[in-house]
Order: structure tokens, then C-alpha cells, then sequence
């Protein structure tokens, strides 16, 4: 959970992660570019990318994170937004 007005230290990973939002929404700082993320959405990002996390929002932002085994390296990170 992040709660309302929180943020996580930025992070760098040598592992590929999708992040899950089930409860809220965030905005994701990945690399230089911002992604505003609501309930039921979707981040992939690529190994090597330094990510943060914000709840601007009044309620906790449920989040869960699937770390995968880098395997490649690559450019940029995919959105997907279901």
C-alpha cells in the first residue's frame, strides 16, 4: 500500500518488473518520463530504468509488483493499459 500523499525512494533494478495497480491511482516516474496510472492498469519496465512511485490521491493505492529475471536489456519502457 502507498498511502495518500506518499512516494517511494526512486529505485534502479537490474530486473524487469510490471507493476499492478488494484487500488487508486499513482503516477510512476520512470527514467525521465511520468505515467499516470489508475485501477486495473498495467507498467512494464525494462531492467536498468530507475522507478518512483506517488499517491497523489486521497486514498492508499493498492500496488502489486511482479520482478522478473533480466534477460535483456531494452530501450524503453511499455505501457500497457487495459
Amino acid at each position: 500500500l502507498l498511502g495518500p500523499g506518499s512516494s517511494t525512494e526512486e529505485l534502479e533494478s537490474s530486473a524487469e518488473r510490471v507493476l499492478y495497480i488494484a487500488h487508486g491511482s499513482v503516477t510512476a516516474t520512470v527514467g525521465p518520463a511520468n505515467y499516470m496510472l489508475n485501477a486495473d492498469e498495467t507498467l512494464h519496465i525494462v531492467p536498468g530504468r530507475t522507478l518512483m512511485l506517488r499517491n497523489h490521491g486521497d486514498t492508499p493505492a493498492k500496488i502489486f509488483t511482479l520482478t522478473l529475471p533480466s534477460r535483456r536489456r531494452a530501450e524503453a519502457p511499455l505501457v500497457v493499459l487495459n
